[in-house]
Protein backbone atom coordinates (compact mmCIF):
# COMPACT_ATOMS: atom_id res chain seq x y z
CA UNK A 1 0.00 0.00 0.00
CA UNK A 2 1.37 3.40 -1.02
CA UNK A 3 0.60 6.43 1.03
CA UNK A 4 1.68 9.89 0.00
CA UNK A 5 1.31 13.30 1.44
CA UNK A 6 2.64 16.71 0.48
CA UNK A 7 2.79 18.63 -2.74
CA UNK A 8 4.45 17.47 -5.91
CA UNK A 9 6.18 20.36 -7.65
CA UNK A 10 7.05 20.09 -11.33
CA UNK A 11 9.03 23.00 -12.77
CA UNK A 12 7.57 24.60 -15.89
CA UNK A 13 10.10 25.53 -18.53
CA UNK A 14 9.81 27.41 -21.77
CA UNK A 15 12.18 27.71 -24.69
CA UNK A 16 14.93 30.18 -24.02
CA UNK A 17 15.25 31.07 -27.71
CA UNK A 18 12.82 31.68 -30.51
CA UNK A 19 13.68 29.92 -33.79
CA UNK A 20 12.53 29.83 -37.39
CA UNK A 21 10.86 26.45 -37.71
CA UNK A 22 10.60 26.45 -41.52
CA UNK A 23 10.34 28.78 -44.50
CA UNK A 24 8.77 28.49 -47.94
CA UNK A 25 8.57 30.55 -51.09
CA UNK A 26 5.19 31.14 -52.69
CA UNK A 27 5.20 31.11 -56.48
CA UNK A 28 1.96 32.95 -57.25
CA UNK A 29 2.06 35.66 -56.16
CA UNK A 30 5.68 35.98 -55.11
CA UNK A 31 5.94 35.72 -51.38
CA UNK A 32 7.96 34.19 -48.57
CA UNK A 33 6.41 32.38 -45.62
CA UNK A 34 8.41 32.18 -42.39
CA UNK A 35 7.04 30.01 -39.57
CA UNK A 36 8.33 30.69 -36.06
CA UNK A 37 8.67 28.03 -33.36
CA UNK A 38 6.24 29.94 -31.12
CA UNK A 39 4.15 33.14 -31.11
CA UNK A 40 5.99 36.38 -31.81
CA UNK A 41 5.22 39.87 -30.51
CA UNK A 42 3.71 41.42 -33.70
CA UNK A 43 4.93 44.91 -32.72
CA UNK A 44 8.51 43.69 -33.19
CA UNK A 45 7.98 42.63 -36.81
CA UNK A 46 8.92 45.76 -38.71
CA UNK A 47 10.63 46.66 -41.97
CA UNK A 48 13.73 47.34 -39.86
CA UNK A 49 13.70 43.95 -38.10
CA UNK A 50 12.87 41.95 -41.26
CA UNK A 51 14.68 42.66 -44.52
CA UNK A 52 15.07 40.92 -47.87
CA UNK A 53 18.05 41.71 -50.07
CA UNK A 54 19.36 40.69 -53.46
CA UNK A 55 23.03 41.36 -54.15
CA UNK A 56 23.05 43.78 -51.21
CA UNK A 57 20.08 45.82 -52.47
CA UNK A 58 17.02 45.86 -50.24
CA UNK A 59 13.83 44.48 -51.80
CA UNK A 60 10.71 46.53 -50.89
CA UNK A 61 8.33 44.32 -48.90
CA UNK A 62 5.02 44.29 -47.10
CA UNK A 63 4.83 42.22 -43.90
CA UNK A 64 1.79 40.30 -42.66
CA UNK A 65 1.82 38.24 -39.46
CA UNK A 66 -0.73 35.49 -38.76
CA UNK A 67 -0.82 35.00 -34.99
CA UNK A 68 -2.86 31.78 -35.23
CA UNK A 69 -0.13 30.07 -37.28
CA UNK A 70 3.00 31.90 -36.00
CA UNK A 71 3.53 32.75 -39.65
CA UNK A 72 5.11 35.83 -41.18
CA UNK A 73 4.31 36.47 -44.83
CA UNK A 74 6.73 38.70 -46.72
CA UNK A 75 5.14 40.13 -49.86
CA UNK A 76 7.51 41.77 -52.35
CA UNK A 77 6.21 45.01 -53.83
CA UNK A 78 7.95 44.06 -57.10
CA UNK A 79 8.20 40.56 -58.62
CA UNK A 80 11.25 38.56 -57.57
CA UNK A 81 13.73 37.79 -60.34
CA UNK A 82 13.18 34.45 -62.03
CA UNK A 83 16.79 33.36 -61.49
CA UNK A 84 17.64 35.34 -58.38
CA UNK A 85 19.38 34.67 -55.08
CA UNK A 86 17.97 36.41 -52.01
CA UNK A 87 18.68 36.77 -48.31
CA UNK A 88 16.03 37.20 -45.61
CA UNK A 89 17.51 38.76 -42.47
CA UNK A 90 15.53 38.53 -39.24
CA UNK A 91 16.80 40.70 -36.39
CA UNK A 92 17.60 39.40 -32.94
CA UNK A 93 15.16 42.04 -31.66
CA UNK A 94 12.26 39.82 -32.76
CA UNK A 95 10.94 38.09 -29.64
CA UNK A 96 8.02 36.29 -28.07
CA UNK A 97 5.67 38.18 -25.74
CA UNK A 98 7.59 36.52 -22.85
CA UNK A 99 10.92 37.86 -24.11
CA UNK A 100 12.56 34.83 -25.78
CA UNK A 101 14.59 36.42 -28.60
CA UNK A 102 15.16 35.03 -32.08
CA UNK A 103 18.38 33.04 -32.14
CA UNK A 104 19.12 34.04 -28.53
CA UNK A 105 19.38 37.62 -29.74
CA UNK A 106 21.57 36.93 -32.76
CA UNK A 107 18.61 36.70 -35.17
CA UNK A 108 18.52 34.49 -38.24
CA UNK A 109 19.50 34.67 -41.87
CA UNK A 110 17.87 32.62 -44.63
CA UNK A 111 19.42 32.45 -48.10
CA UNK A 112 17.43 31.09 -51.02
CA UNK A 113 17.20 30.95 -54.78
CA UNK A 114 13.91 31.58 -56.59
CA UNK A 115 14.02 28.07 -58.06
CA UNK A 116 13.49 26.64 -54.54
CA UNK A 117 10.08 26.24 -52.92
CA UNK A 118 11.12 25.09 -49.45
CA UNK A 119 13.96 27.30 -48.33
CA UNK A 120 14.36 25.92 -44.79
Amino acid sequence: VWETSGVLTIPFTTRSALTVARAFREADPDGILVYFSEPVDPALLTLESVTVTQDGDQVPMDLRYNEDENRLRLIPLEPLRVDGSYTVTLSGDIATPRGARLGNGSGDRIEFHTSENRIR
